[in-house]
């Protein structure tokens, strides 16, 4: 039998303007914690688009905090309805992003991610965070992966959030790229069976046929095991031989053992970090 091979497939993306190619599209900007006077303009002084450093187009997100204070922290934030997210409940979902800290601490952290929010005023009812960072001068990729479970959710949102430093020489300069939020496609098996044709035949004794292949793998993973069989003594053999006793009931009967086969489930949800140069 050919062995199944994944056909290519692609995945569903559910951010809008993912790598920041767009400027001023699908993203809220935002200083934390809020303060009376803050502005969209002056927020701009902190997080912009920039050319400067790129993973991959022309744009990059630039979160820069050498004109805050320490205790400040710079966010972007993109919405997300529960009904347009409703087709994939059960479905396997990467998030993923590119960070460069172009200045700043030797490591630098910090974190993005969906929550999943019910009540106005309760707690998230899910969400699934993880770090965003890496060393200075190198792209470094950081993703998760998760099973979309909405239940009783009202509204989700997918965040990223970067701190200052204590020492505010050491304020770093940021740039994310990339950004991604996406439906895992299943990709489909297909393989061509030779149904009712000999596809073996093991010491010119027993044909496999294709169709035995194929109703075992219909009724389960228990499949008959392909090319094992036993040879039995002729009777006369064993008449000849002094004292040998009768075997019990079943021994020798050439019955071979059935084989398991089935299918491996998906590797687990967990969250990977990468390095590539630029």
């Amino acid at each position: 039998m050919p062995p199944l091979q994944p056909q290519q497939v692609e995945n569903t993306q559910l951010l809008a303007n993912p790598g920041f190619e767009t400027p001023d599209a699908g993203w809220g900007l935002y200083e934390w914690p809020p303060r009376e006077k803050t502005s969209d303009q002056l927020t701009g002084h902190f997080i912009y688009y920039s050319q400067d450093v790129v993973h991959s187009g022309k744009v990059a997100l630039c979160f820069d905090f050498t004109k805050l204070t320490p205790e400040r922290l710079l966010a972007a934030r993109q919405g997300l309805k529960p009904e347009a997210l409703a087709p994939y409940e059960g479905r396997m979902i990467r998030s993923s992003a590119w960070i460069w800290v172009a200045k700043g601490p030797a490591t630098y952290g910090g974190n993005f991610g969906t929550r999943q929010w019910g009540e106005p005023g309760t707690p998230p009812l899910d969400f699934h965070i993880i770090p965003l960072g890496g060393s200075t001068g190198e792209w470094i990729h950081c993703s998760q992966e998760f099973r979309l479970k909405l239940g009783s959710t009202r509204s989700i949102d997918f965040n990223i959030w970067l701190p200052n430093v204590p020492d505010i020489t050491k304020a770093p300069v940021v740039y994310v790229d990339d950004v991604s939020l996406e439906v895992l496609a299943d990709p489909p098996l297909a393989a061509e069976l030779l149904c009712g044709k000999v596809i073996a035949k093991p010491d010119n004794r027993v044909p496999i046929l294709a169709h035995h292949l194929r109703a075992g793998l219909a009724t389960g993973p228990q499949v008959p095991a392909v090319g094992r069989h036993q040879r039995r003594r002729p009777a006369q053999l064993r008449q000849r031989q002094a004292g040998s006793a009768r075997p019990p009931d079943g021994a020798g009967s050439g019955a071979a053992e059935p084989g398991r086969r089935g299918l491996r489930d998906p590797p687990g949800a967990g969250s990977q970090a990468r390095r590539a140069q630029p």
